[in-house]
């Protein structure tokens, strides 16, 4: 849960306060347009909790974005937030039937 000045922001202000910064970011920084957009609290909340859709967009080669609100690493800017990275890297490489080319 987030706090801001002691009053607590459900999930659901959250979701649309993102909502509503997505069109401020740049379209550049997707590597497509359209598609599916998942946002989880952490890297691999995606596999465990958004299947089968999560398969079956990534399975049939279309167009996906994931945002992840959290590295998951407390804070701590350790290699177990790049490990987590890696593991969805090769989890995507899996789920798309292709080698694992992830390079940090």
């Amino acid at each position: 849960m987030l706090y801001a000045r002691s009053t607590l922001v459900s999930p659901l202000s959250l979701f649309i306060l993102l909502l509503r910064l997505v069109p401020l970011a740049s379209a550049s920084i997707f590597s497509c347009l359209g598609g599916s957009v998942y946002v989880v609290a952490h890297p691999d909340d995606d596999l465990l909790f958004q299947a089968p859709d999560l398969q079956t967009d990534v399975s049939g080669n279309n167009c996906i974005t994931v945002v992840f609100l959290t590295a998951g690493d407390s804070g701590t800017n350790s290699g177990y937030a790049k490990s987590r990275e890696a593991g969805s890297a090769a989890a995507y490489a899996q789920m798309a039937g292709t080698p694992n080319a992830y390079t940090a």
